[in-house]
């Protein structure tokens, strides 16, 4: 019975310092903007302002995308966008200026390529782009 009673209290010493790692780590780091059935699939740098994730959902069949401002343009509003469709379809978007995040955006794709884009004021509107095949 001793050593059970170790376990369970090593167990929860580990459990309570997991937490507190996870709480030191960036707010849009952690995020899941789509949902809770959604598992985020990839992350893209969109040049030095931010991040572009695309998540895919099984349950739903839909993937999922957010573009999120890092540095000085998270919290900041200004320009924004997250573009996504099923190659050859139509490009379901979110664009304005936002002060954390545009999107999230989804498209059922199950099966399907994708295509991505994520953008941000600044230079030149750096972004990222991709066709994603899950």
């Amino acid at each position: 019975m001793i050593n059970r009673s170790r376990t369970v209290a090593a167990l929860a010493a580990v459990t309570v310092s997991a937490g507190l790692l996870a709480a030191a780590a960036p707010a849009n780091a952690a995020a899941n903007y789509c949902g809770a059935s959604y598992r985020l699939l990839k992350t893209y740098k969109v040049e030095d302002a931010g991040y572009l994730h695309v998540y895919y959902s099984s349950s739903t069949g839909k993937n999922c995308a957010v573009t999120v401002g890092a540095g000085e343009h998270y919290g900041k509003r200004d320009g924004k966008s997250v573009w996504i469709r099923r190659t050859g379809g139509t490009w379901i978007k979110d664009t304005g200026r936002y002060q954390y995040y545009a999107g999230p955006v989804y498209v059922k794709a199950s099966g399907h390529c994708i295509d991505v884009e994520g953008r941000i004021e600044g230079w030149n509107w750096g972004g990222a782009a991709s066709v994603f095949c899950d």
